[in-house]
């Protein structure tokens, strides 16, 4: 059975660009658009590996307060945390996931992909 990965992006083509991505590599891909559209599905044992926007819709919880309260539930969910704003990059907590910065490489993140889930 292929590794279901969660992405959290409210810019709807890069979702979508992750998305594809991630499908033709052989995972199996939730999105959507903000944490609380995610929370459900995540707090119910979806997904193997958590694709996270840093910058999130004003309103909801931005990507690191959102990857603290995943792991406070789900301590051994690997997560991977993207963002299109540098002065944001100093917010990602390394010790919860790696960072890429946008535009994101699409290979790397693919790279990355499989090496937290050990494919």
């Amino acid at each position: 059975m292929p590794h279901r990965i969660v992405v959290i992006e409210d810019d709807e083509p890069t979702r979508y660009a992750y998305e594809r991505v991630l499908i033709s590599a052989g995972y199996e891909v939730v999105a959507f658009a903000d944490y609380f559209s995610a929370s459900a599905a995540i707090d119910l044992g979806t997904g193997a590996l958590l694709l996270l926007d840093l910058k999130l819709p004003n309103g909801t919880p931005h990507g690191v307060s959102v990857a603290r309260m995943v792991r406070s539930k789900r301590p051994d969910l690997p997560v991977i945390f993207v963002t299109g704003y540098a002065d944001y990059a100093e917010y990602a907590d390394a010790d919860i996931g790696k960072l890429h910065m946008k535009p994101v490489n699409l290979d790397d993140l693919l790279t990355d992909v499989r090496s937290v889930l050990g494919r």
